[in-house]
This record gives structure tokens, sequence and C-alpha cells, in this order.
């Protein structure tokens, strides 16, 4: 079973914290807190990191990967140049259930090999989560479940992971069920073009309208 933190307790949380650096240095995987559910989480810069949480997830072909940040200043990193109507949308949904999909920066391609031209990217509001990412920069994440099959506890992920799993932080308030309906992801790598559009892929607890506040009349829901 892995070593697991109690992060309500202030002593297991700097401990845990301090563990899980140490384990994401060693290119093994954690499972985090979100604001929407638990995740497994990897150093987003590095290749063999990555490696390690796609024989996790079991994944045959490359799903544009999910990157958490530590805050918006991160996101030129993995993006490149940002359109002034995402570092809007950053400003005023961040951090917040709002996942953006943007081009992803030369330098990401490198870093993460034959993944996708493409990144998901979010800035969770979980407090512990939002510690450990000040300290270690971008995390890849994606739901806490192992070789596509749900995993109902952390248990289960545990033993299916082995020594691939290192920390486990866990917040007693969240549950290991999907206990929301997740994060509203918007597709925004039509910008620039001609319709520019920004594209709600998966509608969540940012509506469309609130959305369209922000960036115009460009919101459009993704065809059925």
């Amino acid at each position: 079973m892995v070593e697991q933190f109690d992060t309500s307790d202030p002593e297991a949380l700097r401990r845990g914290l301090r563990q899980a650096r140490l384990a994401l240095g060693k290119k093994q995987a954690v499972v985090i807190p979100t604001d929407t559910h638990y995740a497994l989480a990897v150093d987003a810069l590095s290749a063999a990191s990555v490696d390690t949480l796609a024989e996790l997830k079991g994944w045959d072909e490359s799903p544009i990967l999910q990157v958490l940040l530590p805050a918006p200043s991160a996101l030129p990193a993995l993006a490149g140049e940002v359109h002034p109507v995402v570092r809007a949308l950053t400003e005023e949904f961040w951090p917040g259930p709002l996942t953006i999909i943007v081009p992803s920066s030369s330098t990401l391609q490198v870093n993460l090999g034959s993944w996708h031209q493409a990144v998901a990217v979010r800035m969770t509001g979980h407090p512990v989560t939002a510690e450990l990412l000040e300290e270690t920069g971008p995390l890849a994440v994606s739901a806490a479940h192992t070789e596509n099959t749900f995993s109902e506890s952390l248990e289960q992920v545990s033993e299916q992971a082995g020594e691939r799993l290192g920390v486990a932080l866990i917040d007693p308030a969240v549950s290991w069920e999907f206990a929301s309906p997740g994060s509203t992801v918007l597709d925004a790598r039509r910008l620039g073009e001609d319709p520019s559009t920004l594209v709600v892929l998966r509608g969540g607890p940012i509506s469309k309208e609130q959305l369209a506040e922000v960036a115009g009349e460009i919101v459009l829901w993704a065809e059925a």
C-alpha cells in the first residue's frame, strides 16, 4: 500500500508535500486532491514521468495531455504565445473548474515526445495541490484510476500501480467517487482563425453564458 498523508493534519501535510516532491523527482506518480476529484500526477516537463502516467492509465493512443499550472503566468511555458482571450479567461475563472485546450509550445513538444500539438491546462482551486504546484511547477494529471479500469479506492490504485506510485495526499473532504461533473472544457485552438471561435467540448460549472461575458459571441457548443 502506498504511503498516504492526511492533509487535514498540518504536520502530516508538511511531511506529505515533502514526500510528494521527492516522489515526483524520482519520476513516480502521486495521488493528489483537486477541486473536482482525485488525480494521478507526474512532472509535466519530464518525458519519462509522462510515460509513467501513460503506463498507469493504459493509454493505447495519446490523449491531449491535461496539465495543472501553479499560476496563469506559467502558461506561456506550455502554450507559447497566449491569445488575449485565453488570458482574459484565466484571469476571470482561475483558479477554478475551467480547462482550456491550447496549442502547445515547441518546447513542450520536445519534453513530451509524441503527444498532440495541444495541451489542456487548468489551475486548481484546491489549496493542498496549489501549494504543491508552487513548489514543483506544472503537473500532468489524469483521474486517479489505472489501466482504463474504474478504481473504487486508493487501495486498488496502489495495488495496480505498484512502485510507479510514490505518495498519496488525502483530503478527507474529497470523495473517491466523482462528486461533480468535472471542469468545463473549452477548446481555444481556433482563436485567431477566420472565423475565430471558442468551442465548449464539455459543459460544467462554468456556463457558456459566463464564458461569453468574457470572450464575446465567439463561444460555441461542440457539434454533437
